[in-house]
């Protein structure tokens, strides 16, 4: 018999094993490294829902904040139509600019705010000629309150026989209007 060298084979034994623990180790890297490529895409896709979610709700945030600052114009309109009985001041201009538009004079006797049901008593006096007077009335009826008249009272403020000579029959300013309104487009009423 030939006597083995018991070394080669120790070679081959530690080379086998070294391999083997190489092959192991690159295998639990490459498990690593799948497990780390994984858990990203899972990362990237969750923050790309969570991107798409806020973007949506970006959108809908920047088209609200839109059409609120488009109805802001009609806001102001809409809030217009409505009389604020702590400052009707601005109701009172815009009679008296019906009135500046048709050649009338527009004198406000009183306003009293009325709590059953809520409404503005008005009234107040125009003067000017009957055809100017018919125009005034004609933008009153278009105004964008909720009113009604309750007492119109139209007559000539000169007699007939006073005229001043030489003119005609009427005056510019010979006829006179006696208005109560009550208007019930109101805010404010508490």
């Amino acid at each position: 018999m030939i006597p083995v060298d018991p070394k080669p084979f120790q070679k081959i034994h530690t080379t086998l094993v070294r391999a083997v623990l190489f092959a192991v180790l690159c295998l639990i890297g490459y498990g690593y490294f799948f497990f780390v490529v994984h858990q990203t895409r899972q990362n990237v896709a969750l923050l790309t829902r969570e991107t798409a979610v806020l973007e949506n709700e970006q959108s809908q945030s920047s088209q609200i904040k839109s059409q609120l600052n488009q109805t802001d114009e009609r806001r102001s309109t809409l809030v217009s139509y409505f009389i604020d009985v702590k400052n009707p001041v601005p109701f009172e201009e815009t009679i008296e600019g019906y009135g500046i538009k048709t050649n009338t004079t527009v004198l406000f006797n009183g306003l009293e705010v009325k709590k059953d049901p809520a409404r503005l008593d008005t009234s107040f006096t125009v003067e000017g000629s009957f055809a100017d007077m018919y125009h005034f009335f004609a933008l009153l009826e278009s105004a964008p309150y909720d009113f009604s008249i309750s007492n119109l009272n139209i007559q000539t403020s000169v007699p007939v026989g006073f005229q001043p000579a030489g003119k005609g029959i009427h005056t510019k300013n010979d006829w006179q209007a006696r208005v109560l309104m009550s208007v019930y487009s109101i805010s404010n009423t508490q």
